[in-house]
């Protein structure tokens, strides 16, 4: 491995790094008997998510990236002139999370409760 190599899995490692402190964290919470359980569930479940992306960056960056540009038929010279390979190869995380995200959706639908308090939430009768 080329220090380009640990540049780049350095880069991409940090948000999974820091999801798995956070799963690690909620775990020490609910083995202290405080309820956590909704969120222990949700961490792990993104942990899950950027590990799986993660996964599929690696693959992608040994296996097909070279193979991408030679099919695309971008001379190597206008690509490190255009655009720098690291910065290609920084970027394929993020795009693997954003491919991800808009594969799966999301996990939840966000619902904003209705505030029966608020004026415009009443039924017609009960402002009379």
């Amino acid at each position: 491995m080329t220090t380009e190599d640990y540049i780049v899995f350095g880069f991409w490692s940090l948000l999974p790094t820091l999801q798995l402190l956070l799963v690690i964290y909620n775990l020490l919470e609910w083995f202290s008997g405080r309820k956590v359980g909704a969120l222990l569930k949700d961490d792990s479940r993104q942990l899950g998510f950027l590990i799986a992306c993660l996964a599929a960056a690696w693959i992608l960056d040994r296996f097909a990236v070279e193979k991408i540009i030679e099919i695309l038929n971008i001379p190597l010279d206008y690509l490190d002139l255009a655009m720098p390979k690291i910065i290609v190869r920084l970027m394929l995380f993020p795009t693997m999370l954003f491919a991800g995200a808009k594969i799966l959706g999301g996990a939840k639908p966000i619902e904003i409760p209705k505030n029966p308090r608020l004026k415009y939430n009443r039924d017609k009768e009960e402002t009379k």
